[in-house]
């Protein structure tokens, strides 16, 4: 295959555009490795406002079953252990929970998922933890239900616990709460706090703000204009909040130190984006892919 990479000037950021058509199927890093995304599933623009506003950076996109089930099928046809190690994995799950990777779990993940990061001034990382979202259809809700039941406990050895969100009923994935999982009307959430509290409430930013989130700014508006059409994959990181945040970490002579050195270098970089975008094989195994990064850079 074939790979053209470009870097260009606009007047707010610096673009590399990444064009490749090449068998991925078949790539250097061998025929066993299969990375291909499927080039048909595209996510729908409307879950970028189901992203909560305020996370410092996210990656979207859909169908994780595919995803998922192509490294299941590479692991598979390199033989010996690594594909023992797999059905055996795959056995433990089954015999943990009564559902089968492949047969019940995997189907349920052909929806949109989002995955963003939570902000925590008080954090010494400033992440206050991760939020995961899978959209599910309303005829999967009951069984995901029970699919998410039984590996909370089996993750818990039967010591979990039930966490009201927003209406919902949410799981605990470990003794202190910092873990949780559990779905809404449509969709599977699994919140995952960082900073030592418990996870309800970051849950609740998603189950409570959908269709209010970052994709309804004019902030992600303007950002969106810069990536390709009818992307496969999204992400975003917000370099603004993130560098005020840490700034404000700094005591009084690290950031006078700051202020005179790497300040006037990296307050101009406000976000980069991410749009990765495949089409559909027109002959043999060749995959197109147009991939876009934009570092936004402004007063």
């Amino acid at each position: 295959g074939a790979m053209l990479i470009t870097l260009s000037a606009e007047n707010d950021g610096l673009r590399v555009d990444v064009a490749s058509e090449a068998d991925f199927q078949n790539n250097v890093l061998g025929p066993s490795v299969n990375v291909q995304i499927n080039p048909g599933a595209k996510p729908d623009v409307n879950t970028l406002s189901d992203v909560p506003t305020g996370s410092l950076g996210f990656l979207l996109g859909t169908d994780l079953k595919s995803i998922v089930q192509g490294g299941i099928d590479a692991l598979r046809s390199q033989g010996g252990d690594a594909a023992t190690g797999l059905d055996d994995t795959i056995a433990q799950i089954q015999d943990k929970t009564g559902m089968d990777l492949e047969q019940d779990i995997l189907p349920l993940m052909g929806g949109d998922w989002a995955m963003s990061v939570t902000a925590d001034p008080d954090s010494p990382f400033i992440v206050g933890g991760l939020v995961f979202q899978l959209k599910l259809k309303p005829a999967d809700v009951e069984k995901a239900q029970q699919i998410i039941e039984s590996l909370a406990q089996s993750a818990t050895e039967g010591d979990t616990q039930t966490v009201d969100v927003s209406g919902n009923t949410f799981h605990t994935l470990g003794p202190d709460g910092t873990s949780i999982v559990g779905t809404t009307n449509d969709r599977a959430i699994l919140a995952i706090s960082f900073n030592g509290q418990p996870a309800d409430q970051p849950a609740a930013d998603v189950a409570d703000n959908l269709g209010k989130g970052v994709g309804t700014t004019d902030t992600w508006r303007n950002t969106a204009k810069h990536l390709p059409q009818n992307s496969n994959i999204l992400g975003w990181l917000d370099l603004s909040n993130i560098r005020e945040l840490a700034e404000g970490k700094l005591d009084d002579t690290a950031f006078n130190d700051y202020e005179t050195t790497a300040a006037p270098f990296v307050r101009p970089f406000k976000y980069l984006v991410m749009g990765s975008a495949s089409e559909v094989p027109q002959s043999g195994k060749l995959s197109r892919n147009h991939t876009v990064l934009f570092l936004g850079i402004s007063k």
